[in-house]
C-alpha cells in the first residue's frame, strides 16, 4: 500500500474563454511553472453503496468522507495496465490518498468481472469488505496535462474533455455524457499554505468546489442528492 501525506488541492473551473490566460501565464513563467509530464489519459470507475453515501456526503460538505474508485491511465477499452485501487480520504480541508495496486482487468468487460478481478487482488481484508459493501456506479474519463513550479513545492493540472459514463448498470459501454467544463487543481503540502495567494492571486478564474464524482452521478442520474 502507498499512503499520501496530507495535501491540499484547490480546485477552479476554467470557462473556455480563461483557457488562453492561463496557459499564457504559465508559457512565460509569470506563475513560474513549467510542463511537468506528458499529457495522458485518466479514467476512474467510482464505487458507492445503494444510498450513494459517499456523493450525498460530499454535497453536503462532511468533513471526513472517503471516496472509493480504481483508477488507470490510458485508453479506456481493452486490458488495463498497471490499475489502482484507491481510497481517497478528505479531512476538512485537506486530502490524502491510500493506493493499492490490484490484478489487471478488461475494461470492456462486465463491471461484476472487475469487482472480481479486485478482490482476487493481495488487498488487506478490511479493504475487501469496503469493495464488497460498494459497488460500481460511474466512470470518469479524462485528458490531464501537468505542470510543476520550479522550487517543486506546488503542482498545478488542467483536466479537459471530460466524459461520464454509467457503470451502474453492469458495463461501461457507450460515448459518454460530455462535460465542457475545464478543472484546474493545486496540490501543494500544508507546510505551503501560507504562500499559495502568491499564485492564487494571478490565476483569471476563481475558487471552486468541484467533484467530479458528483458531476458524474448528476449527469448520469439525474440526480440531485
Amino acid at each position: 500500500m502507498e499512503t499520501q501525506s496530507y495535501r491540499y488541492e484547490r480546485k477552479f473551473v476554467v470557462n473556455q474563454s480563461r483557457i488562453t490566460g492561463l496557459f499564457t501565464l504559465l508559457k512565460h513563467g509569470v506563475l513560474g511553472f513549467a510542463e511537468a509530464y506528458p499529457e495522458r489519459k485518466i479514467n476512474s470507475i467510482y464505487f458507492d453503496d445503494l444510498a450513494l453515501t459517499q456523493c450525498a456526503e460530499n454535497i453536503d460538505g462532511i468533513g471526513k468522507r472517503t471516496k472509493i474508485r480504481v483508477r488507470w491511465y490510458g485508453d479506456n477499452k481493452g486490458m488495463v495496465v498497471n490499475p489502482k485501487l484507491e481510497f481517497k480520504i478528505k479531512s476538512a480541508l485537506v486530502g490524502r490518498k491510500e493506493i493499492f495496486h490490484v490484478n489487471t482487468f478488461d475494461a470492456n468487460g462486465s463491471t461484476r468481472d472487475i469487482v472480481k478481478a479486485l478482490l482476487a487482488s493481495d488487498l488487506p481484508q478490511d479493504v475487501k469488505l469496503r469493495l464488497r459493501t460498494t459497488s460500481p456506479v460511474v466512470q470518469v474519463s479524462y485528458w490531464r496535462k501537468y505542470f510543476e513550479s520550479r522550487d517543486g513545492r506546488y503542482r498545478l493540472t488542467f483536466d479537459d474533455r471530460i466524459r461520464y459514463f454509467n457503470a451502474g448498470n453492469g458495463v461501461v459501454r457507450g460515448a459518454g455524457n460530455r462535460d465542457d467544463r475545464n478543472i484546474v487543481e493545486l496540490k501543494y503540502d500544508v507546510d505551503n499554505d501560507v504562500e499559495v495567494e502568491r499564485i492564487t492571486n494571478r490565476f483569471p478564474f476563481r475558487l471552486s468546489k468541484n467533484s467530479k464524482y458528483v458531476n458524474a452521478i448528476q449527469s448520469i442520474y439525474r440526480l440531485k442528492v
